[in-house]
């Protein structure tokens, strides 16, 4: 009986978060780390305690408010140690007991869920079954019936430092043709999805207007936003018009020809 109130609780909370949304990401923008002694033992086969390594990126997930990553491959029944690290950086990382590493045993599926709590700053793990799978990159949240879009109408560009590297002929260019974003009215964000970049590469960038920097967004106080290839070095950047939230996402394939194949 305790079992199942526990879940009816669990429920009803996440299905408020899918109701009423989350409050907005503090770390929007930001490149969210899971970093520690785990990733070279595991099927991503990283880089151990590397800020930087996009292989533990984890994913903030709009159903549960927070930020994910999957391990799996893991020797079983096997301690390990972790923090999380921001922007390919040590600065401000988070970890637990007053700053130290946080601990999670593989258990018997050699299979964890890594969790980071942006408002908490808490970092908690769940072990998953053999036969559990786990997206936590997809969402839940039920798409608006209609999508507002204030920038109707105008010219959206995704312009940063990244633009030399595919032609241009200046970084942070607002008159870029490559640059341009496209909407979709499904998802209702803005988006562009770059290949050719170095692979596994930090860049920086912002959404400018019209053709000039005059009213444009970026993170937190208005500075760049960050973001990272994959190792094919490609990328999709995407700008929520409503909440001006700017995020990405690493693609593991090659896109050409104006279509990408996930």
């Amino acid at each position: 009986m305790q079992f199942l109130y526990t879940v009816l609780v669990v429920a009803f909370i996440y299905f408020s978060k899918i109701v009423n949304g989350c409050d907005k990401d503090p770390h929007q923008g930001v490149l969210v780390i899971a970093a520690g002694s785990f990733l070279s033992a595991s099927s991503e086969q990283g880089v151990n305690w590397s800020p930087s390594e996009v292989k533990g990126q984890m994913t903030f997930n709009q159903g549960t408010c927070q930020y994910e990553k999957v391990i799996e491959g893991l020797p079983t029944n096997t301690n390990y140690d972790w923090k999380v690290a921001f922007n390919g950086n040590w600065g401000g990382d988070k970890g637990c007991n007053n700053g130290g590493n946080c601990q999670f045993n593989s258990g018997s599926s050699g299979a964890v869920l890594l969790i980071y709590n942006p408002y908490t700053g808490q970092l908690t793990t769940s072990p998953l079954s053999s036969g559990q799978t786990i997206n936590p990159s997809v969402t839940t949240t039920a798409s608006p019936t209609i999508c507002s879009n204030p920038y109707k109408g105008r010219i959206v560009r995704a312009s940063g430092d990244y633009q030399t590297e595919l032609g241009s002929t200046a970084p942070w260019l607002a008159t870029e043709a490559n640059s341009l974003m496209t909407f979709d009215e499904t998802a209702c964000v803005y988006f562009l999805i770059l290949s050719g970049l170095k692979p596994d590469k930090f860049y920086e960038w912002k959404v400018t207007f019209d053709n000039v920097w005059s009213g444009s967004i970026g993170c937190g106080n208005g500075g760049n936003c960050k973001f990272s290839t994959s190792g094919a070095g490609t990328v999709k950047l995407e700008f929520e018009p409503n909440t001006k939230q700017l995020t990405f996402r690493p693609l593991p394939t090659i896109c050409g020809n104006g279509q990408c194949e996930l």
